[in-house]
């Protein structure tokens, strides 16, 4: 790290921009980030990069985008998207973050949700590139900002004091919350937040200049956002950009990188890869770490056997999002480690976590109600349950809400879509689970007019008499699987009642549609305790008595 460019708590500026001039200006011609083009690297240095995010300022302006303004994006993970983000901190300008995997009618909703200035597409960004006579100068003014004699390098000094000259406190960017079906949660997280946070995250695990992160997870959720976007700035390494899995992999044994942050998902798939070659990834990861979910020790000790010991820390977007963090040398599987530096816990007398320090949320965009709700006294509470040892690990034990985190990373908030999805006539009841899975499964009881249109499609001699059970013990107008024709007649409509759930969530993203779907064994009742009086599921209970149900569900091959 070259001298006079700190990132130690005490002397961090007011936000990660400002952190990124004093890049531009002190290690420009450094590389900083790899791209791929047909199949060949082409690296990027921090004087191209700052090339290209004061473009974009210069473009927002012209837009119109003043301070406080919000702008949304509807963008992958990328260089465009990183460029623009760091425009928007320049200028003082709200990043609204849409996820690109958002469909349409939602990416809509979102930007009218939140008042957006303007939607930024890649379409947009290329109309851009092609107008703009700059991009192909950007060899010459490379040059000239080298030897320190151009006129750009003082408009890079102009951006570094006009990112300077933004409140700390003043928000930087607004994230989405995952688990929200009907009213987004936009999630507003300071200058201050951003920058704070990361250089905590830092501080649990030091990363250097010398090394090559290579980033999957998107930039739209505050884990990268974060733990990999604001880390890699403040520590000066080289960024590259995966797609996905398949390109993850495909990239990772020509960068050979030494830093990755995954899923719990992605985290049992990279265990799966190791151990089928070791040299997969190539010979320089030396630090894993996985957030998002919760990990297991099964897993944990699985990828310590493999020489990667997981760093796992915990956090939640309201929080910028890290809380905690095991510490690099010092991990305990089935903690998420002590709390990182800045950021005071406690646990409250119902035992659940409280949070307080900079990375706290300014707040939930237009609902003063719900932020009010969420932070108490200047603390916040997670609504997770948890346990502190005398050593500061900290171990989640639980949840007060039903939120669904899949190892994915995505939360899901059940309730929201089994209203939904009992749209369909052809269901009584609904039950959404996934929890530590990957995706989401249903469990589903037939109503009347289901049960009738699985018997009309029934041989007559399958049907079962008015009046009578399929068989003895069972509950009125229960059915209980007597035949092959039965069995595949059932498969058939649960297909069918899977393809219409994916119709009345099509607004949705993807991670809410149920992938697996099973019938109730034993219908739900009052009598079981599985259902209230009024036939409202009990969730924990119904959880508890079809546990095999949902474990032989996600023990399925699809």
């Amino acid at each position: 790290m070259m001298d006079g460019l700190s990132t130690a708590v005490e002397f961090l500026p007011n936000s990660v921009a400002t952190l990124f001039w004093q890049r531009v200006l002190l290690e420009g011609p450094h590389s900083c980030f790899v791209h791929f083009e047909n199949n060949a690297l082409r690296e990027s240095d921090w004087l191209e990069a700052g090339e290209r995010v004061g473009r974009l300022c210069r473009w927002l302006i012209r837009q119109g985008a003043k301070t406080g303004d919000h702008v949304a994006s509807w963008l992958p993970n990328s260089y465009n998207w990183i460029c623009l983000d760091l425009a928007c901190q320049t200028l003082g300008v709200v990043h609204v973050a849409i996820d690109a995997r958002e469909r349409p009618a939602r990416v809509q909703h979102l930007v009218e949700f939140c008042n957006a200035h303007l939607l930024v597409t890649s379409e947009l960004l290329s109309e851009l590139d092609s107008h703009d006579s700059a991009s192909r100068a950007t060899n010459d003014t490379r040059v000239a900002i080298a030897s320190g004699a151009d006129t750009v390098h003082q408009e890079a000094r102009d951006w570094e004091r006009a990112a300077r000259a933004v409140p700390a406190g003043h928000a930087a960017q607004m994230l989405f919350t995952s688990g929200s079906v009907s009213q987004p949660k936009g999630v507003l997280l300071s200058h201050e937040s951003l920058v704070t946070n990361a250089a905590a995250k830092l501080d649990a695990a030091p990363q250097c200049p010398t090394d090559v992160r290579l980033n999957i997870l998107p930039f739209t959720h505050a884990y990268a956002r974060t733990c990999e976007l604001s880390t890699w700035i403040l520590s000066g390494c080289v960024l590259a950009i995966a797609d996905n899995w398949i390109d993850f992999v495909a990239k990772a044994a020509r960068l050979q990188p030494s830093l990755v942050n995954l899923v719990p998902h992605l985290a049992r798939k990279l265990a799966g890869l190791l151990e089928q070659d070791p040299r997969a990834l190539g010979q320089n990861l030396r630090l894993l770490q996985v957030g998002g979910a919760p990990l297991t020790p099964e897993l944990w000790y699985r990828l310590d056997s493999l020489g990667l010991p997981p760093v796992q820390g915990y956090g939640l977007t309201e929080a910028g999002p890290v809380v905690c963090s095991n510490r690099v040398g010092q991990q305990r599987p089935g903690t998420i480690g002590p709390p990182v530096r800045g950021v005071e816990i406690r646990v409250d007398a119902e035992n659940i976590l409280c949070v307080r320090g900079p990375n706290i949320m300014l707040g939930y965009w237009n609902a003063a109600n719900q932020t009010a709700t969420a932070i108490r006294d200047g603390w916040l509470v997670t609504g997770d349950l948890a346990e502190i040892d005398s050593d500061g690990y900290v171990r989640i034990v639980g949840r007060v809400s039903n939120q669904i985190v899949l190892t994915t990373g995505y939360k899901v908030n059940p309730e929201e879509l089994e209203q939904k999805l009992l749209h369909d006539e052809r269901l009584e009841q609904v039950l959404i689970v996934g929890e530590g899975r990957a995706e989401l499964g249903v469990l589903v009881q037939l109503s009347r007019v289901g049960e009738r249109l699985l018997d009309a499609e029934l041989p007559a001699h399958e049907r079962p008499s008015p009046g009578r059970s399929a068989m003895p013990g069972t509950q009125p107008g229960s059915r209980v699987l007597r035949s092959s024709d039965r069995d595949v007649q059932r498969e058939r409509l649960g297909e069918e009642i899977l393809s219409r759930m994916s119709l009345l969530l099509s607004e949705l993203p993807q991670h809410m549609h149920p992938r697996r779907i099973a019938f109730f064994p034993v219908p739900p009742s009052a009598e079981q305790g599985t259902t209230t009086l009024k036939g409202t599921l009990c969730r924990q209970v119904a959880l508890a008595r079809y546990r095999e149900c949902i474990d032989n569900l996600f023990a399925s091959v699809r």
